[in-house]
């Protein structure tokens, strides 16, 4: 999978139209899986398939003292889109000045020239650009200029729990680790360096 890390033109080549989703991905959950499933589903051999995603978090930058605890890190969401058959990743550098782009602005110059796209799969919370103004609503209305079809899924649910990022986060919280694995479809994994510590374990029998 190809990862781009800057916004320029033709990130497409010429000739080539993408299908994509737009989101943040964390924890890439079973959510997402439908958003992405339906863009492999769109994409023939001809063209491609991937995902437009932000890092750091948005209210990390907006809204720092209520940014969430990352489920996933940047590095372990782009394993996942890897193998789940996304072709490319476009990590948009998300600060201050990102936040004020008009959404009209983003689809212009990111979804038609810079990824020639074909075909847009969102979530039913999608928000983008200044003041969270772009929606499926708008994406429809300059997708009928632009020739390219918006597609909008309605919220996934584990029983009666919505499945999201929110959801998974609280249930990880409180401990409820089946739950987590049942609203992410795999096991919940951390990643960290392992340090020495006191060494107690041994001592007890377990090191």
């Amino acid at each position: 999978m190809d990862v781009y890390t800057k916004i320029g033109e033709n990130l497409v080549p010429q000739g080539k139209r993408s299908r994509i989703t737009i989101g943040n991905f964390d924890g890439v959950h079973r959510g997402h899986r439908e958003l992405l499933s339906r863009v492999a589903a769109k994409t023939t051999e001809e063209d491609y398939c991937g995902v437009v995603t932000f890092h750091p978090h948005p209210a990390s930058v907006l809204a720092p003292e209520r940014a969430p605890q990352p489920i996933s890190s940047l590095q372990h969401r782009l394993e996942l889109l890897d193998e789940l058959g996304m072709d490319f990743t476009l990590v948009i550098p998300f600060d201050r000045d990102f936040a004020s782009t008009e959404p009209e602005d983003f689809i212009e110059s990111i979804l038609v020239r810079a990824l020639h796209v074909d075909y847009v799969v969102v979530g039913p919370d999608c928000r983008f650009g200044k003041k969270a103004r772009g929606d499926a609503h708008l994406l429809r209305a300059m997708g009928e200029i632009a020739a390219f079809e918006v597609d909008e899924v309605p919220p996934l649910f584990d029983g009666s729990v919505r499945i999201s990022s929110t959801a998974i986060r609280a249930a990880i919280g409180a401990g409820r680790m089946d739950d987590v694995t049942a609203m992410l479809g795999r096991p919940h994994i951390l990643r960290g360096t392992v340090v020495p510590g006191e060494q107690r374990g041994r001592q007890l029998g377990f090191p």
